[in-house]
């Protein structure tokens, strides 16, 4: 259940806190989850959830979720330590995902310096970016190149913005109109 009623009398139940739960109905008391469980422990059963990198584990809901952009970890610590009437410090924090770079693609230093082609580590901008793809004729890019506004059928929202197989930037569309916002041609 996740609940327990900490003494005779009293009407409604309390959620058990961070690292303990309650696996059956009617208990007065929260049982402490697994040693080594480091909070991961689902509420209503002990289970003890390892997370995989770029997720992070919600004991509410007693499943791992998905770390999104703005997630921030040094006030999610500090949370923590506050909610156990304590203060919190951070060790140590490693970043295993952002966008699409992560350990497998990344470069050491010693791989940068011992190189003789620095360039051959250089990753295309577009490649960096999670958008859809706008391809623009010759014709429609010289209108906006004239200050012509490119009316599209595209929803509303940011795009990466080629011309044939040039890579322009990044195009914004709203209320079905392309304006580029940040060119890198």
């Amino acid at each position: 259940t996740g609940k327990y009623q900490p003494y005779t009398g009293k009407s409604s139940c309390s959620t058990c806190p961070d690292g303990t739960y309650a696996s059956t109905t009617g208990n007065t008391e929260c049982t402490t989850c697994p040693t080594g469980c480091s909070g991961n422990c689902v509420k209503t059963t002990g289970k003890c959830t390892a997370c995989k990198a770029g997720y992070g584990f919600d004991s509410s809901a007693g499943t791992c979720t998905k770390c999104k952009g703005g997630t921030y970890i040094r006030s999610l610590a500090r949370d923590i330590g506050l909610s156990c009437g304590c203060l919190a410090t951070m060790s140590a924090l490693d970043r295993t995902t952002c966008g699409i770079f992560n350990y497998q693609n990344g470069t050491t230093i010693e791989q940068l310096k011992n190189s003789d082609n620095i360039e051959s580590f250089l990753i295309a901008p577009e490649r960096s970016l999670n958008f859809e793809e706008i391809c623009l004729s010759n014709q429609q890019a010289q209108r906006i190149l004239d200050g012509i506004f490119y009316k599209t059928k595209f929803k509303d929202g940011l795009y990466k913005v080629f011309n044939e197989q040039d890579f322009w930037g990044v195009g914004q569309v709203e209320d079905g109109v392309l304006k580029i916002i940040s060119y890198v041609r």
